[in-house]
């Protein structure tokens, strides 16, 4: 690569890596460029909207362009033909079904999936819906909205059981969702069909948004300690590389959905 067009990407990068800004003097240190030539590099990037330099403190962040660029890029995205080799490595790896889910108003819907080789399993419905508070999947988005927007849910939204084991008490499922927040994983526990458990990890997009999940689905009678933990690193490695490619860049570093833990049975 030519030299300056090197210090550019090395630039962008440094600059974009910093959560408060950076100085011409910390970058010119950083980087080891000079501060001269550094100078004509920064009022170029700023010219052309790559970076911003605050007038308060004369710091570097990164500008408006990569808002315009980062937006064409995600129009353009396919969600689901993104994922399906992903999806397709969680089943190989844990053989079970395996559902790729989003948001549809207040339902999460199943929109690719692939069936496991087991004889008993949970065969795929693509197009399938449900009430988002009873689903694994469901709960992994829920989990992500704020506070103002999950009371608007649980305002809006009956929370109907649909099984004996589903969460119907708002309080509960506040506590619980709290909990998937933290560890990064999801569980319903029989309720939404009784016999069936799902395990699920939210997928998030540039802005660390939840803008879907992958679901493993299994008969309760293989929900065992072992097979939980194959899921469970099976979904954090599933949904990490679907939300990288969908630009996030905080997945796993414990600023969103926080550090993927383990988690009991209930």
């Amino acid at each position: 690569m030519v030299k300056s067009a090197n210090r550019v990407v090395e630039i962008l990068i440094t600059v974009g890596a910093t959560s408060h800004g950076i100085s011409n003097a910390e970058l010119s240190s950083t980087l080891n460029i000079p501060k001269g030539s550094l100078s004509l590099l920064l009022s170029d990037l700023v010219a052309h909207d790559f970076l911003t330099q605050r007038k308060e403190d004369r710091r570097y962040v990164l500008g408006p362009q990569f808002v315009v660029l980062a937006g064409k890029f995600l129009t353009d995205l396919d969600i689901v033909q993104i994922a399906r080799p992903i999806v397709h490595e969680v089943m190989i790896e844990t053989d079970e079904s395996i559902a790729l889910a989003v948001r549809n108003g207040y339902d999460m819907l199943i929109v690719y999936g692939e069936n496991c080789s087991q004889p008993l399993k949970r065969s795929i419905e693509i197009g399938y819906r449900a009430p988002l508070h009873t689903t694994a999947g469901g709960k992994a988005i829920l989990a992500s909205f704020p506070d103002e927007q999950l009371e608007e849910y649980l305002t809006s939204v009956p929370l109907k059981a649909l099984t004996p084991a589903t969460i119907t008490d708002r309080h509960l499922l506040k506590k619980e969702l709290k909990t998937i927040k933290s560890n990064g994983i999801s569980y319903s526990m029989e309720e939404q069909h009784e016999g069936l458990v799902a395990m699920a990890a939210p997928v998030l997009d540039l802005y660390s948004r939840a803008v879907g999940a992958i679901v493993a689905t299994l008969p309760s009678i293989r929900f065992v300690p072992q097979k939980e933990t194959v899921i469970k690193e099976a979904l954090c490695e599933g949904v990490k590389k679907l939300s990288q490619l969908l630009g996030c860049s905080t997945i796993g570093k414990g600023k969103e959905m926080g550090p993927l833990k383990n988690k009991k049975s209930k």
